[in-house]
C-alpha cells in the first residue's frame, strides 16, 4: 500500500497537505487502537479470535473505498480500516513467540515472509502501473485484504503464554527509565521515516524513474531486510540487541542523508535501499528481542501493542505530517536532513539509555 498510496491520492486530486494528513491518519490509530485490542485478546484469553476479527472488520471498511469520494470520506474510512487492521500485528507477533517458545531466535527467519510478500506486491504492481493508472491501487489491495482474511483463519492457535518468573505488572515495567527511552527510540526512528514511507515514490517520479524502477528500489530495500532477518539469529550470538539498536539508527542517518542529496544519483540510491536492512530489519528484529525481555510473561502481548503504538502509531502519525510540512514548503533535501538529525538524537538516547534491566530490580 505505501509506496503507491501517495501516487494515488495525488491521481485522486489531492494535495501534498491533505496527502501528508490522510497518511498521517492510518498511522495516527496505531497510538491507541493496537493496545485496545490487546486488552480485548486479554479479557478473551484467545489472541487469535481478534486477530481473525481484526483481519475481517479491516476488510469490510476497506471496500467502501470504491464509493467514496472527497477529503473527509477518505479520512473516515483510513481512519476505520486502520482501526481494526491494527488488531492484526501484536496478536500474530505474540502467536508467532508463542509458537518458537524459547527458540526466539528464529523469530527473523518466520518473519522475512512478510518482506517476501512486500516485495511480490511492490514489484508487480510498479511492473502494472507502468501501463495502468494507478487509481486501480484499491482492486488489488482488495484481493490481498481477502487473501487476508482466508489465512487468520488458517493459522493455528497457541497455548496461553505462561507467566515468566519475576514478572512484573504492567505500570511496574512503564515506570522504568530503561522501558521508556526504549519507547522514545522507537517512536523517534519511526518519525524519521517520514518522508521515506509518504514522499518517496513521489520523490523517484519527480527524478523522472519509472514506477517499476520505483517498485523495484523499494523491493530492494526489503530484499535487504530479508537477508538480514535470515541471519539476524546469527548476529545477535555475537552483538546484544541493545548494540545493534543503536547500530541500526546510526546507519539511518547515513541513509537519509544519502537520498535527501542525491536523489538523481541512482547507485547511491541503491546504496541507500541496502541499508534498509539496517533502519528496519536490524531494528525491528533487536526491537522484538528487547520487548520480550522488558515485558515478561503475560506483559508481552502489551508490550507488543506498545511498541507498535509508539513507533508506527505516535512517530509514524507525527512522521507523515511533518513530512507533508517540511515537502511542502522547503523541499525533498530538507525534509531527509531532518529525519537525519532526528536519528542523530535518537542514537544518543539508544546508547544511554536502553539497556538490559537490571536483575535487582526486575
Amino acid at each position: 500500500m505505501l509506496p503507491y498510496f501517495t501516487l494515488y491520492l495525488k491521481e485522486k486530486g489531492f494535495n501534498i497537505d491533505e496527502i501528508g494528513v490522510l497518511t498521517a491518519i492510518l498511522m495516527v490509530t496505531k497510538v491507541l487502537a493496537p493496545n485496545l485490542w490487546t486488552l480485548l485478546a486479554e479479557k478473551l484469553n484467545n489472541q487469535i479470535i481478534v486477530l481473525r476479527l481484526g483481519a475481517v472488520l479491516s476488510g469490510l471498511v476497506f471496500s467502501t473505498v470504491f464509493f467514496l469520494e472527497g477529503f473527509w470520506q477518505f479520512a473516515i474510512l483510513l481512519f476505520g480500516f486502520s482501526f481494526f487492521r491494527n488488531g492484526i500485528l501484536p496478536q500474530i507477533e505474540v502467536i508467532t513467540l508463542g509458537h518458537l517458545g524459547t527458540d526466539s531466535s528464529r523469530y527473523g527467519q518466520i518473519r522475512l515472509w512478510g518482506s517476501v510478500g512486500f516485495i511480490v506486491a511492490v514489484m508487480g504492481l510498479g511492473w502494472l502501473f507502468d501501463s495502468l493508472s494507478v487509481a486501480t491501487l484499491p482492486n488489488y489491495l482488495a484481493v490481498i485484504m481477502l487473501a487476508i482474511i482466508v489465512m487468520s483463519f488458517l493459522i493455528p492457535c497457541v497455548e496461553s503464554v505462561p507467566s515468566r518468573a519475576n514478572a512484573m505488572r504492567l505500570r511496574e515495567v512503564l515506570l522504568r527509565k530503561e522501558v521508556v527511552a526504549f519507547l522514545l527510540v522507537c517512536s523517534l526512528i519511526q518519525l524519521s521515516h517520514g518522508p521515506y514511507y509518504t514522499f518517496y515514490t513521489l520523490l523517484l517520479e519527480q527524478q523522472g524513474y519509472s514506477k517499476s524502477l520505483a517498485g523495484s528500489l523499494w523491493a530492494l530495500g526489503v530484499v535487504a531486510e530479508v537477508v538480514l532477518f535470515i541471519y539476524a539469529h546469527k548476529l545477535f550470538h555475537w552483538v546484544s540487541e541493545y548494540w545493534v539498536l543503536s547500530l541500526s539508527v546510526m546507519f539511518t542517518i547515513v541513509r537519509w542523508l544519502l537520498i535527501g542529496y542525491f536523489p538523481d544519483k541512482l547507485p547511491i540510491l541503491i546504496f541507500a535501499q541496502l541499508l534498509h536492512a539496517a533502519s528496519y530489519g536490524s531494528f525491528h528484529a533487536a526491537s522484538m528481542r528487547i520487548v520480550h525481555d522488558y515485558f515478561p510473561g503475560r506483559l508481552e502481548t502489551h508490550g507488543q501493542a506498545l511498541y507498535a503504538s509508539a513507533s508506527f502509531g505516535v512517530g509514524g502519525a507525527l512522521g507523515a505530517l511533518y513530512a507533508g510540512y517540511c515537502w511542502e514548503y522547503y523541499g525533498p533535501s530538507f525534509s531527509y536532513l531532518t529525519a537525519a538529525v532526528i536519528c542523530v538524537f535518537t542514537t544518543i538516547v539508544a546508547i544511554l539509555w536502553v539497556r538490559p534491566l537490571r536483575p535487582h530490580q526486575g
